[in-house]
C-alpha cells in the first residue's frame, strides 16, 4: 500500500499562513517612520508583507502593525521574529494571530 493512497494527498505541498505582527519602538521618541522602512526592507525571502501600518496606541506612543504571509513551515515565524527585533529602535515584538489561508 502506498502512502499517498491512505488520505495524504496533497501533503507535501506546504499551505499558507497569515500572520498579524505588532512592532513596538523602545520609546515614543523612537522614529517609527525609520522602523517601518526598516522592517519593510527586512521581511523578504521567504515572507511577503500583506499590509502595514502605524497605529496610535496611547500617549503619543505609535506601533507598527503588521500581516505577514509565509509558508507553514517549521522555523519560518522564529526567524521572522528574531529578524524583527534586530531592527534598530525596536523595542518589542509581539505576534498576535496566525491563520492559515491556504
Amino acid at each position: 500500500m502506498n502512502v499517498r493512497s491512505v488520505g495524504l494527498r496533497g501533503r507535501d505541498s506546504l499551505g499558507k499562513v497569515a500572520a498579524t505582527i505588532k512592532v513596538m519602538p523602545e520609546s515614543e521618541e523612537t522614529d517609527v517612520f525609520s522602523i517601518k522602512e526598516q522592517v519593510s526592507s527586512v521581511v523578504k525571502g521567504d515572507y511577503y508583507i500583506g499590509s502595514i501600518n502605524i497605529e496610535d496606541l496611547a500617549f503619543g506612543l505609535k506601533a507598527i502593525k503588521l500581516v505577514v504571509v509565509m509558508d507553514d513551515k517549521e522555523g519560518l515565524m522564529d526567524k521572522l521574529e528574531q529578524s524583527l527585533r534586530n531592527v534598530k529602535g525596536v523595542g518589542e515584538v509581539e505576534v498576535e494571530e496566525v491563520s492559515l489561508i491556504s
